[in-house]
């Protein structure tokens, strides 16, 4: 990784989540966000605003440049490999409150003493302490997909969202996998091609990703996790479990279905 990061500028996201935007804009939309401790590659600067790729998958956008703090490329290296993870959504207890939603990454470079709670410096005149217990240092096992996941029932759709307070299909499985150590692509149709291929349903694991389009479609479109005994978790209008078949997954809103299946993938 030391001769992709040489030369180039890296900046980290220390604030609770930055907006990643697909034109250097306010009014533009929202393609996916930044949480805490995620580290990006500076690729451009137009005014205030900055294009990142953000080093764990690749994703571009745009996101106003004093929401970033910048750092060296042994730093981002750092910091990318070696980190704490919030493991429920925490907020600091002592001094000015700052909420991290689950999944967020500390870097172990910024941690100043562990206690009974975790004292984290920040760049800015700031000190987070966290309680011990909403931090852990080592990734969760997958044995605990189903677990991770069912912690964001009923967080509501976002598109380009990935927290507990908004989050789209692939946002909300990018995030759940993460958790585990598991890196996949930010949208749906991207993490289709990561994996190994299971040929059918009925050979389907707790864990797989199932892979929809819309009825009328022919592109992937959608995702969710399959938790088992025809079930998957996804994120449509917001985070809840649906029922799956061969055919695809039946809606909540009426009769019939809502997506139809396209494919279902294995990482681990």
């Amino acid at each position: 990784m030391t001769d992709f990061l040489e030369n180039l500028d890296f900046a980290w996201c220390a604030m609770p989540i930055a907006p990643v935007k697909k034109t250097p804009e306010h009014r533009s939309e929202l393609v996916t966000q930044l949480v805490f401790g995620d580290v990006v590659q500076i690729i451009e600067k137009t005014g205030v605003w900055v294009k990142v790729r953000i080093l764990h998958d690749n994703y571009e956008g745009y996101v106003i440049a004093i929401q970033l703090t910048k750092i060296t490329a042994s730093e981002a290296e750092h910091y990318e490999k070696n980190y704490a993870l919030v493991n429920v959504l925490s907020t600091a207890t002592q001094g000015d409150q700052v909420p991290l939603t689950m999944g967020c990454r500390i870097p172990t470079a910024l941690i100043q003493n562990i206690g009974e709670h975790v004292h984290v410096k920040l760049p800015y005149p700031k000190t987070l302490v966290i309680p011990k217990k909403d931090v852990i240092f080592n990734n969760l096992p997958t044995s605990k997909v189903t677990e991770i996941a069912k912690q964001f029932l009923h967080a509501p759709y976002l598109w380009g969202g990935k927290t507990i307070f908004g989050l789209d299909c692939s946002g909300f499985t990018q995030t759940v996998f993460r958790m585990m150590g598991v890196i996949i692509y930010r949208d749906a149709y991207q993490q289709a091609i990561q994996g190994k291929t299971v040929p059918s349903l009925l050979q389907a694991q707790v864990g797989d990703l199932i892979f929809f389009r819309k009825s009328d479609g022919t592109k992937i479109s959608h995702v969710g996790i399959y938790i088992g005994n025809g079930e998957v978790i996804h994120s449509a209008g917001y985070v809840h479990i649906g029922k799956v078949d061969s055919v695809g997954l039946q809606s909540v809103y009426q009769k019939g279905y809502s997506h139809k299946l396209v494919s279902i993938s294995r990482y681990w």
